[in-house]
């Protein structure tokens, strides 16, 4: 039996939801302030090459200190075509693509391993963040951030829908006051809150699918 056939409201929650987490979706995605640690920028990006550049260095300072025999030669050819690909893997992996596969994931848990020596000290040459942005599947929301925004995204759409004859749809303003209080409160995250209203979103999936009567002014001043 088809969800419309079992329960209209249901079908109902999951189309709005649907269409909110895309609309939040984006605006992370579009978000250059709060949410700029959550993606790769292009200074970044550099970052990366520069880390990549200093391993190449090392690697060629190793084997002019060395007896620059035949065999050490073409392990360096090795080691520098090997970084080169590597460094080219990531910034593809940066950008997103429609599906990372699960040997792509493997890999850059294995790049992660690799060991830089900057300032005096190793550390990895990706770090734990960087690893878990750069292994999302699909697009480039973390697990995690998926999550978040679909706590939001139910919780609001509950809150305001109209086609159940067990509740009354909320005002907008209202909406937003409880989910305020739930921010403050941990349970919801504050920053995906706050970008909801501050890019719009909440206004624009009002105005397609609250009654015009639900749509009020609403004074959010943060969390």
């Amino acid at each position: 039996m088809a969800i419309e056939e079992k329960s209209p409201y249901t079908a109902g929650h999951i189309d709005r939801m649907m269409d909110l987490s895309l609309l939040l979706a984006h605006a992370i995605n579009s978000d250059q302030s709060t949410f700029k640690d959550h993606f790769y920028t292009d200074e970044q990006i550099k970052e990366l090459k520069l880390k990549y550049e200093i391993l190449k260095r090392d690697a060629q300072i190793a084997y002019f200190n060395s007896s620059q025999s035949d065999e050490e030669k073409g392990l360096l050819e090795s080691t520098l075509a090997q970084l080169d690909e590597e460094i080219n893997f990531l910034v593809v992996a940066y950008e997103g693509s429609e599906y990372f596969s699960d040997e792509n994931i493997e890999r850059v848990k294995s790049i992660a391993a690799r060991q830089i020596a900057l300032y005096g000290t190793y550390e990895p040459i990706l770090s734990v963040d960087e690893v878990a942005n750069l292994t999302v599947q699909k697009g480039t929301l973390t697990a995690e951030q998926r999550e978040s925004i679909d706590n939001h995204t139910d919780i609001f759409e509950a809150l305001s829908a109209s086609d159940r004859p067990y509740k009354k749809a909320k005002k907008l303003s209202e909406i937003m006051k409880i989910l305020l209080l739930m921010a403050k409160d941990g349970y919801i995250d504050k920053d995906i809150l706050s970008l909801l209203y501050t890019s719009g979103v909440c206004m624009t999936f009002a105005q397609k699918y609250l009654k015009p009567e639900n749509i009020d002014e609403v004074k959010f001043e943060g969390v």
